[in-house]
């Protein structure tokens, strides 16, 4: 997931120690970490204290506290936060909604969840959820065994999928559909 969020490269270029103080948090912790403040709802400085005093909290983002020198600028949560929301461009996303003026405009790759950053709003249309998360998928079952034809967290129409899943299912090895 810190590749991802660009916080870490998928495949480095340097193996070369990088100088200056080794940060508290790893990538993967400072992930963490936004799932944290965003699963338990805490204030920073809350959270800050939860953390110190929680040996799952600190499994869970990957640093060990010694109950002699506990961490106390909360502000390093914020910090935390506001670099994860840079590289997610969440800022700029809002800036640019705010500033058309338009409250139901669209916004084109819209980050709905943190910790699953390629789920997307789909629009169904049902009577009793509009919207729902998540993928949509196009399967077609022959003799009892489902095939996925078609798996996208986008919003596509089945109808249109009905001939290429035809043309699709001639090629399993499995019995032919009459026309």
């Amino acid at each position: 997931m810190a590749i991802s969020f660009g916080l870490v490269e998928e495949n480095p270029k340097s193996f070369r120690m990088q100088r200056g103080r080794k940060p508290f948090f790893t990538p993967e912790g400072k992930v963490a970490l936004a799932f944290l403040k965003m699963y338990t709802g805490l204030s920073a400085p809350k959270l800050m204290e939860a953390l110190n005093g929680n040996i799952h909290y600190q499994i869970f983002c990957g640093i060990r506290i010694c109950p002699e020198s506990q961490l106390t600028n909360y502000k390093l949560i914020d910090n935390i936060l506001l670099e994860l929301s840079k590289k997610l461009k969440i800022q700029e996303q809002q800036k640019n909604h705010f500033n058309s003026g338009d409250s139901r405009e669209s916004i084109p790759n819209r980050i709905v969840s943190v910790s699953k950053p390629s789920i997307r709003p789909i629009v169904r249309g049902k009577e009793c959820k509009t919207v729902e998360f998540g993928g949509k998928c196009n399967n077609i079952i022959i003799d009892g065994i489902s095939f996925f034809e078609k798996l996208s967290f986008y919003a596509f129409y089945e109808g249109a999928r009905r001939t290429i899943a035809y043309h699709w299912q001639r090629n399993l090895p499995v019995r032919r559909l009459k026309r």
